[in-house]
């Protein structure tokens, strides 16, 4: 065999075209004698190969089960401070170009799949209540600045609305635009009472009608 030294380049011989780096151990006797010296990148060795179904279910069959009581941290609580430290470390490591699957798209095939193996799985509340957390405020993708800046769109949009009252103003009384330049003054309860839009026209014709019916009966009262 041709000698090597450490940091040495060489080709594959699955015929993929790369090549692996020499490393230390590749060296060592003990390492050759129990593994052979490497011609192939880690996990080219079985490229190509497909194995039968007796042999995968042998595969399973060996596999050890580590779920459950099997798994070697079963009942073990991790504390938070050594959560916060897990969490910190990967920051960043899994995100955009970092992530396996960036740039990835999944067949049609594959989301179904995906679907299917999430469907009937019930989370518990604690999971659920921090989902929720983690989503709240800014967090949120539809996220629109909150109540203040809703109401301040509000009074944006109401700013290109002329105001020109048909009648008079009185204590109980609301301005109520049957368009976007006349103003009517009707009773509070009667304009909270029916949802209405300058956009929506079956709306307005309602509170309109109503609108209208209020300013004439208190037209013909102040003629008495």
């Amino acid at each position: 065999m041709k000698k090597y030294k450490i940091g040495d380049k060489i080709k594959c011989d699955c015929g993929c075209g790369g090549t692996f780096t020499v490393k230390k151990h590749h060296l060592q006797e003990s390492w050759v004698k129990q593994h052979g010296f490497p011609t192939m990148i880690k996990g080219h060795y079985n490229r190509g190969k497909h194995p039968s179904k007796e042999t995968r279910q042998k595969m399973v069959d060996n596999h050890a089960d580590f779920s459950g009581e099997n798994h070697p941290r079963y009942g073990k609580e991790v504390s938070q401070e050594t959560r916060d430290k897990i969490s910190a470390s990967l920051v960043g490591k899994m995100a955009g170009e970092n992530h396996p699957n960036f740039g990835k798209k999944f067949s049609k095939k594959v989301r179904k799949n995906m679907s299917e193996g999430q469907r009937g799985k019930k989370r518990s509340l604690k999971t659920r209540k921090r989902m929720s957390i983690s989503r709240m405020g800014e967090n949120n993708g539809r996220w629109r600045g909150g109540y203040e800046l809703r109401r301040e769109r509000s009074t944006r949009k109401r700013r290109h609305l002329g105001f020109e009252p048909l009648n008079e103003w009185s204590e109980g009384l609301v301005g109520h635009h049957i368009d976007k330049e006349h103003v009517i003054f009707i009773p509070e309860d009667m304009h909270s009472k029916y949802r209405h839009a300058l956009k929506d026209k079956e709306s307005m014709k309602v509170i309109n009608e109503l609108a209208f019916a209020f300013y004439s009966e208190q037209f013909f009262n102040n003629l008495k």
